[in-house]
Order: structure tokens, then sequence, then C-alpha cells
């Protein structure tokens, strides 16, 4: 009798260890997921207001961008709050996203990016830079930026970034002359 026992209880402990497992992984993988792609929720916007020069011509951004790069977001993004040199006690976040790069048109740019913006979510409030677009997971962006060692910002706020459609950017500031009209990727090369 104790031999049958014996018998069932090991399939049983094995099966319900497997059960076990399964869950946890799935718990793992579901919750990276989940957090690559949810954006922080918020309850009240500070627009802030950047000093960024204004471009008249395509010429005349590409001359100032050090890197021009294509990528695609594989995240939300990372929200870092940190005083840095400023000693401000309460100091607006910056946000760190990943991007996979696509192409490189000036520069040189690894695989993999990092697209700093200032703002983002801080105390349920939400710290925008005017005319900054959003950064949306899996949506593919060019970005004319400065930087250095991996680490990458927009050289003009909103005159340097914007969502790829159908191979066509528009960039969403418009007080300048380039701002509003829709260019396409490939006059850039």
């Amino acid at each position: 009798m104790k031999a049958v026992s014996k018998q069932i209880a090991l399939p049983t402990i094995i099966l319900i260890a497997a059960t076990v497992l399964f869950f946890v992984a799935w718990g793992l993988i579901s919750s990276d997921t989940k957090d690559v792609a949810q954006k922080p929720s918020y309850n009240e916007t500070v627009i802030m207001h950047m000093d960024h020069p204004t471009y008249t011509s395509m010429s005349e951004l590409k001359a100032d961008a050090d890197y021009i790069f294509i990528g695609e977001a594989m995240d939300n993004g990372r929200v870092v709050i940190d005083a840095g040199d400023s000693g401000d006690p309460d100091p607006a976040p910056d946000t760190y996203y990943t991007l996979e790069v696509h192409d490189v048109i000036k520069g040189n740019v690894g695989k993999k990016a990092t697209l700093v913006q200032s703002g983002g979510v801080k105390d349920g409030v939400l710290f925008t830079a005017e005319d900054y677009p959003s950064i949306d997971y899996e949506k593919i962006y060019i970005v004319f930026a400065i930087g250095s060692n991996g680490e990458y910002g927009a050289l003009a706020g909103g005159y340097a970034i914007s969502e790829i459609k159908d191979g066509s950017f528009t960039f969403s500031d418009n007080t300048g002359a380039i701002g509003r009209k829709p260019m396409s990727v490939k006059d850039l090369n």
C-alpha cells in the first residue's frame, strides 16, 4: 500500500511545482510588459516653458544637430528626479526613453539610444515642456539631437523630435518657419 501512495504523490508534487513555477514566470513576464507599455497616471499638468533656439530652415537644423537618427520607443520612459548642480530643492523631473535605433542619418549612434526629455510625472503631476511631443511605446521617431555616451537630448524641443508616419514627419513647434510643415525622411539624406 505504501508503494502505491509514493508513486501517486511524486507525480502530484511535480505537477504542483510545475504549475506554481509557470504562474510565477507568467507574473514576471506580464508585469514587465505592463510596466514598459503603461504610462503613469496624473491628475494635474504643469506646462514648462523652455528656451530653445528657433530654426528657419531644415539645413540650419541639420547643421546644428550632432546626431540625427530614427528610432522606435521601447518603453514609455523612466522618470528621474535629480537636483543636479542647481541645488533646487524641488526640481522638475526628466524622463529617459530607450529607443531602438533603426537608421542613423548623422553622427555615430549605437543600436540603442537613451533619449532624455525635460518633464515627467512626479507626485501625481505631469510636468511637460511646451511643444515637446509625447514619446509613446512602439512608435517610431526622428530625433535631431545633441549628447554623448549614448544619452541624447533633443536639439530644440518640438523642433527636433517627431513621430514618423508613412515616411513623413511634422514638428510640433509652430513658431518657426519649419514648424508644422510635413517633411519626408527621404529628403534628409
